[in-house]
Protein backbone atom coordinates (compact mmCIF):
# COMPACT_ATOMS: atom_id res chain seq x y z
CA UNK A 1 0.00 0.00 0.00
CA UNK A 2 1.30 3.45 -0.93
CA UNK A 3 1.75 6.08 1.75
CA UNK A 4 -0.99 8.68 1.46
CA UNK A 5 -0.70 12.23 2.69
CA UNK A 6 -2.07 15.70 2.13
CA UNK A 7 0.20 18.34 0.67
CA UNK A 8 -0.52 22.04 0.99
CA UNK A 9 0.30 24.22 -2.01
CA UNK A 10 2.51 27.28 -2.21
CA UNK A 11 -0.27 29.87 -2.41
CA UNK A 12 1.95 32.96 -2.73
CA UNK A 13 2.10 32.80 -6.57
CA UNK A 14 -1.68 32.33 -6.70
CA UNK A 15 -2.33 35.35 -4.47
CA UNK A 16 0.20 37.51 -6.34
CA UNK A 17 -1.40 36.60 -9.67
CA UNK A 18 -4.96 37.26 -8.50
CA UNK A 19 -4.15 40.57 -6.81
CA UNK A 20 -2.11 41.74 -9.82
CA UNK A 21 -5.09 40.94 -12.08
CA UNK A 22 -7.48 42.88 -9.82
CA UNK A 23 -5.15 45.89 -9.84
CA UNK A 24 -4.50 45.70 -13.60
CA UNK A 25 -8.21 45.49 -14.41
CA UNK A 26 -9.09 48.49 -12.27
CA UNK A 27 -9.51 51.90 -13.87
CA UNK A 28 -8.81 53.73 -10.59
CA UNK A 29 -5.82 56.07 -10.81
CA UNK A 30 -4.29 54.64 -7.61
CA UNK A 31 -4.11 51.26 -9.36
CA UNK A 32 -1.90 52.47 -12.20
CA UNK A 33 1.73 51.40 -12.27
CA UNK A 34 1.37 48.96 -9.34
CA UNK A 35 3.51 45.85 -8.88
CA UNK A 36 2.30 42.89 -6.79
CA UNK A 37 5.08 40.56 -5.61
CA UNK A 38 6.62 38.71 -2.67
CA UNK A 39 9.67 40.97 -2.43
CA UNK A 40 10.05 44.73 -2.64
CA UNK A 41 12.19 46.18 -5.40
CA UNK A 42 15.33 48.09 -4.41
CA UNK A 43 14.91 51.80 -3.68
CA UNK A 44 14.94 54.00 -6.75
CA UNK A 45 12.90 51.70 -9.00
CA UNK A 46 10.60 53.27 -11.57
CA UNK A 47 7.44 51.92 -9.95
CA UNK A 48 5.46 54.23 -7.73
CA UNK A 49 3.44 51.62 -5.81
CA UNK A 50 3.94 48.04 -4.68
CA UNK A 51 1.84 45.42 -2.92
CA UNK A 52 4.04 42.88 -1.17
CA UNK A 53 2.67 39.65 0.29
CA UNK A 54 4.07 37.07 2.67
CA UNK A 55 2.23 33.85 3.57
CA UNK A 56 2.61 31.94 6.84
CA UNK A 57 0.84 28.64 7.28
CA UNK A 58 -0.71 28.19 10.73
CA UNK A 59 -2.37 25.27 12.47
CA UNK A 60 -4.13 22.41 10.71
CA UNK A 61 -7.89 22.59 11.07
CA UNK A 62 -8.39 18.97 10.11
CA UNK A 63 -6.72 16.47 7.76
CA UNK A 64 -7.34 18.49 4.60
CA UNK A 65 -7.59 22.15 5.71
CA UNK A 66 -5.02 24.47 7.16
CA UNK A 67 -5.16 28.08 8.31
CA UNK A 68 -2.84 30.63 6.75
CA UNK A 69 -2.07 34.26 7.46
CA UNK A 70 -1.06 36.67 4.74
CA UNK A 71 0.77 39.87 5.58
CA UNK A 72 0.03 42.43 2.88
CA UNK A 73 2.19 45.56 2.73
CA UNK A 74 1.19 48.43 0.45
CA UNK A 75 3.79 51.03 -0.50
CA UNK A 76 3.06 54.26 -2.39
CA UNK A 77 4.63 57.66 -2.87
CA UNK A 78 1.87 59.64 -1.16
CA UNK A 79 -0.63 59.30 1.67
CA UNK A 80 -3.78 59.26 -0.50
CA UNK A 81 -2.53 56.66 -2.97
CA UNK A 82 -1.32 54.34 -0.19
CA UNK A 83 -4.62 54.62 1.64
CA UNK A 84 -6.85 54.09 -1.41
CA UNK A 85 -4.74 51.24 -2.80
CA UNK A 86 -4.71 49.49 0.60
CA UNK A 87 -8.50 49.74 0.92
CA UNK A 88 -8.87 48.44 -2.65
CA UNK A 89 -6.63 45.44 -1.94
CA UNK A 90 -8.45 44.68 1.34
CA UNK A 91 -11.79 44.77 -0.50
CA UNK A 92 -10.54 42.11 -2.93
CA UNK A 93 -9.61 39.61 -0.21
CA UNK A 94 -12.91 37.63 -0.43
CA UNK A 95 -12.30 37.26 -4.18
CA UNK A 96 -9.26 35.05 -3.47
CA UNK A 97 -11.63 32.15 -2.66
CA UNK A 98 -11.53 29.36 -5.23
CA UNK A 99 -10.40 25.74 -5.61
CA UNK A 100 -7.47 26.04 -3.19
CA UNK A 101 -8.38 28.95 -0.92
CA UNK A 102 -11.69 28.13 0.74
CA UNK A 103 -12.05 31.16 3.01
CA UNK A 104 -10.48 34.62 2.88
CA UNK A 105 -11.06 37.57 5.18
CA UNK A 106 -9.18 40.81 5.79
CA UNK A 107 -8.96 40.54 9.57
CA UNK A 108 -6.68 43.47 10.45
CA UNK A 109 -6.22 46.79 8.69
CA UNK A 110 -5.46 48.50 6.59
CA UNK A 111 -3.48 50.56 9.06
CA UNK A 112 -0.74 53.11 8.56
CA UNK A 113 2.69 51.75 9.38
CA UNK A 114 4.94 54.60 10.43
CA UNK A 115 8.27 52.78 10.04
CA UNK A 116 11.15 54.80 8.68
CA UNK A 117 10.56 54.58 4.93
CA UNK A 118 10.65 57.09 2.10
CA UNK A 119 7.23 55.82 1.01
CA UNK A 120 3.86 55.71 2.72
CA UNK A 121 3.12 52.20 3.96
CA UNK A 122 -0.11 50.41 4.88
CA UNK A 123 -0.37 46.91 6.34
CA UNK A 124 -3.23 44.42 6.13
CA UNK A 125 -3.62 40.90 7.47
CA UNK A 126 -5.64 38.33 5.54
CA UNK A 127 -6.80 35.14 7.27
CA UNK A 128 -7.25 32.19 4.91
CA UNK A 129 -8.31 28.57 5.00
CA UNK A 130 -6.44 26.50 2.44
CA UNK A 131 -7.44 23.08 1.14
CA UNK A 132 -4.68 20.54 0.68
CA UNK A 133 -4.45 18.01 -2.12
CA UNK A 134 -4.04 14.26 -1.89
CA UNK A 135 -0.48 13.13 -2.35
CA UNK A 136 0.45 9.55 -2.93
CA UNK A 137 4.14 8.77 -2.95
CA UNK A 138 5.23 6.76 -5.97
CA UNK A 139 5.26 3.06 -5.39
CA UNK A 140 8.82 1.71 -5.51
CA UNK A 141 9.54 -0.38 -8.58
CA UNK A 142 12.06 -3.04 -9.36
CA UNK A 143 13.80 -5.76 -7.42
Amino acid sequence: MAFEAVIFPDIEPLIVSKLQTFVDESTETYCSNVRVATKKLPAGSALQSEVIIQVSYQESLDKVRRAATVLVEVFADDYGTASELAHFVASKCPNLVGNTIKFAEASIGPFRDSEASPQEKRSITFDLIVKGADYAAPTPTGS
